[in-house]
């Protein structure tokens, strides 16, 4: 019995979710070595630097945070 073409696209793809998750988990992993950079730079005397600076925490992490999500929402449904 030979396999078809439509056989072999009815099996579900595991690779695009698994990357997904992969990349959420790099997304999530470089926040802290941001705030470390940021503390990295204001002891070195550059405070200009710094990517996170006072009220406007909330903002990057939020959007970081977001996209990443919607990313793995999106190839992990298909």
């Amino acid at each position: 019995m030979a396999v078809t073409s439509a056989a072999r696209l009815a099996r579900p793809r595991w690779w695009p979710g698994v990357l997904a998750w992969a990349l959420w988990a790099l997304a999530m992993l470089g926040l802290p070595v941001v705030a470390w950079l940021d503390h990295l730079s204001r002891q070195a005397g550059r405070p200009d630097l710094a990517q996170l600076s006072g009220g406007s925490v909330v903002a990057p992490v939020l959007a970081l945070v977001s996209a990443a999500t919607v990313v793995v929402d999106k190839l992990s449904t298909r």
